[in-house]
């Protein structure tokens, strides 16, 4: 099955969830070919995952594992495994049948749907707190960027944090099995899940002003070094989180897809 061919049944399949589709029995093919393709797409999630281990594990021996400990290296690799392990519980609980009983599967929909929102926030602090130490510590640990920083973490983590509190809320009071299709599905996404991305974005848009701040307030003799002082300053420590916040927002959106079939 082609991924276009996949979209169109995960739309189609929302819709139906949703009680805005015109033909049902379209739909309900639509729906049930889109939680057919779970498993093996779990599989390939898996897959990769551990692909992609093997390929840094060297690399992560010698940066890591040889190097002096500090909170920042523990913070890595609490987040690298962590997220695998979380991958591991998504492809398991995405393709074992939930056992019989009314109570038994609506437990199973509400534990997925808190870890789904566990694993976001835990995700999204790990990363962002370990781009406060690395630009802590280039910035020559510094107060008032210390302030700067840990203000605007607690900001734009609350928004963060409240938006997907409402959003786990919301999707617990909506989340129902489908006996027919045997899954937990929501009728739609999460009104207020957008807040959450805000604040997360927010927070690295706040930290790449304060990057751009502080090399042009740097003595130079010409506008060339403005970009020698993002480099030193630690742009590039700002892209890479960014890039872990975005698989971790891949992931985040793996796991909606198959909680709500969008």
């Amino acid at each position: 099955m082609s991924l276009s061919t996949t979209d169109i049944h995960s739309l189609v399949a929302t819709q139906y969830l949703s009680g805005e589709c015109a033909n049902a029995i379209i739909c309900d093919r639509a729906l049930r070919a889109w939680f057919t393709v779970i498993p093996p797409l779990s599989a390939v999630a898996v897959t990769i995952t551990l692909y992609d281990r093997l390929l840094v594990f060297r690399r992560e021996i010698e940066l890591i594992w040889r190097q002096p400990w500090s909170t920042l290296s523990i913070l890595v690799l609490v987040d690298m495994y962590g997220r695998q392990a979380s991958m591991l519980y998504i492809a398991y609980s995405a393709s074992t049948p939930v056992r019989s009983g009314a109570l038994t599967r609506w437990s199973r929909c509400q534990a997925f749907n808190r870890f789904i929102a566990t694993y976001g926030l835990l995700s999204t602090a790990s990363v962002q707190f370990a781009l406060i130490l690395r630009i802590y510590t280039l910035w020559d640990n510094r107060r008032v960027i210390t302030v700067a920083l840990i203000g605007g973490f607690i900001l734009f983590y609350g928004i963060t944090l409240a938006f997907a509190v409402i959003s786990t809320v919301q999707t617990s009071a909506k989340a129902h099995y489908y006996n027919t299709y045997r899954a937990c599905g929501l009728p739609a996404k999460p009104t207020y899940l957008i807040g959450a991305y805000a604040g997360i974005l927010g927070y690295y848009v706040y930290i790449l002003f304060l990057l751009v701040l502080n090399s042009l307030n740097r003595p130079r003799r010409r506008d060339l070094e403005i970009i020698k002082n993002l480099y030193r300053d630690g742009v590039w420590t700002l892209v890479v989180c960014v890039h872990g916040v975005n698989e971790s927002g891949l992931l985040i959106q793996i796991l909606i897809q198959v909680f709500t079939g969008l």
